[in-house]
Formats: structure tokens, C-alpha cells, sequence
């Protein structure tokens, strides 16, 4: 199914298709939940295919130490719950009808939580280089 692809998708390590990887999973996702809205895939299937999705999206976020690269991986998270949130369209007056499917709430604490301890991490190492950078400049400063 195309789970198995998407999955294969976010799994790839080449650094030249890591980021365009990680641009066409949305969009592939996105057709998934076209999918419910036309009856071809029941919301059974898709949300299948979200858990395991997004369970790879977040392992290969975590486990991810450029910082470019867990952008992209945040990135492609980000924009899969956000289909998730406009898979209902849009009306003609711009209003936000309900979901055709709505992100799986048992996966919201794990989600949520991934993501706030990639960003806690994030904050850390530019933390850790400010430091870094300040005693550099403080070192040249007294070296002058």
C-alpha cells in the first residue's frame, strides 16, 4: 500500500533525497486523505497508515542531528496534521467545514511530545554554541 511507500520515503539516508523525500510525503499524504473524502479508503485505513507515518516521521526526527534535516522532518510532520485539519475543503465563504479526518488523538501526547524534545534539544545546542561563540570572541577580545 502506499503506507509501506511513504514509509520507505522518510526511511531513505542519501543526502541528496533526504529533503525532496521529505517534501513529497505531505503531499503523498495528502492524496490519502483525498481518498477518504471520495469513499475509495475508509478512515480505518488512513489512520493505519497515519500511525505508522508518523511513528517513522518522529523516530527518524529524533534520531536526526542536522539540524537542516529535522527541520524538514518537523516540516513534514507539521503538514500532515495540518491535511489532516483542511482534509474537510474549504466552503465558497472561506469557512473551514469539519474534517473529512481528523488527526487520531491517540497519537497527539506522542506527537506532542516528540516534537517539544526535538525542540528542547534544538534549544540546547544553540545554547551550547552561543556559549561556545562568546568565549571564542572573548578569548580573540583579550588576545588583542
Amino acid at each position: 500500500m502506499v503506507c509501506e511507500l511513504v514509509v520507505a520515503i522518510i526511511q531513505a539516508t542519501h543526502p541528496n533525497m533526504i529533503q525532496t523525500n521529505q517534501q513529497a510525503t505531505p503531499p503523498v499524504f495528502a492524496s490519502l486523505l483525498q481518498a477518504v473524502s471520495a469513499g475509495t479508503l475508509t478512515k480505518e485505513q488512513v489512520g493505519g497508515a497515519v500511525k505508522s507515518v508518523m511513528a517513522e516521521l518522529l523516530k527518524a526526527l529524533a534520531a536526526e542531528r542536522r539540524a537542516e534535516v529535522a527541520r524538514d522532518f518537523a516540516d513534514s510532520a507539521m503538514r500532515i496534521i495540518k491535511a489532516c485539519y483542511e482534509s474537510g475543503g474549504e466552503m465558497a465563504n472561506g469557512v473551514q467545514p469539519p474534517p473529512a479526518f481528523v488527526y487520531p488523538p491517540a497519537l497527539v501526547d506522542s506527537t506532542l511530545n516528540a516534537l517539544i524534545a526535538v525542540a528542547k534539544t534544538s534549544i540546547e545546542c544553540r545554547q551550547q554554541a552561543q556559549k561556545e561563540a562568546v568565549r571564542c570572541l572573548r578569548a580573540c577580545l583579550l588576545a588583542a
